[in-house]
């Protein structure tokens, strides 16, 4: 009697283990989508064209400027993508191989189940990013954010810090906390020295 039951209860402890293993794989399909890395969000790559981010979308993009022929053209969108709100920041690129084309030039998300490869999370702290990206590869930032107060001269707010972390591949994942707390993380293109 005692096989038994010990018999019954290693069957249910490896029954248990199949039916989480069957769960975690259903919910590894989706998460890709919510990755962030140096080349995009999930299917969203920077550098793609207005039409290439609509195909992805499934849907028409609505600028909040205009969309004329303006030597200088930036502009937002507000989408959703895997049902999480995100800001898209579209840029002319100027190179001679296409000049002039719109292109993504950075993705701004404040979703909560939004990740990056290297496994940074919103529910992580500054320091956690710092320690999450401590390769050779990147080089990372820290610092206070600067604000406008009411007589519009810029100031430092200690409550307000950001992580940026740059690639060699001219791209930074930039990391915005208040008191500590993550409330987004934005992918783009870096322009500037490292």
């Amino acid at each position: 009697m005692k096989r038994f039951f010990l018999f019954m209860a290693l069957f249910v402890l490896l029954a248990g283990c199949d039916s989480n293993k069957e769960k975690n794989q259903v919910s590894a399909e989706g998460i890709g989508d919510d990755v962030i890395t140096p080349e995009g969000l999930g299917k969203l790559k920077l550098g793609a064209t207005i039409s290439e981010v609509e195909n992805v979308l499934h849907q028409k993009l609505h600028f909040k400027e205009k969309t004329g022929d303006e030597v200088y053209w930036p502009d937002t969108v507000e989408v959703i993508y895997n049902n999480q709100p995100l800001t898209l920041y579209f840029e002319r690129s100027y190179s001679e191989s296409d000049p002039g084309v719109i292109r993504l030039f950075g993705i701004i998300t404040k979703n909560a189940n939004a990740r990056t490869d290297a496994g940074v999370t919103m529910k992580d702290s500054r320091i956690d990013v710092v320690k999450k990206y401590l390769d050779p590869l990147w080089t990372v930032h820290i610092g206070p954010d600067f604000e406008q107060d009411s007589s519009r001269i810029w100031k430092l707010n200690p409550r307000k810090y950001s992580v940026s972390v740059y690639d060699t591949s001219s791209r930074q994942i930039t990391f915005y906390f208040y008191d500590d707390k993550m409330q987004a993380i934005k992918l783009s293109y870096f322009e500037g020295g490292r």
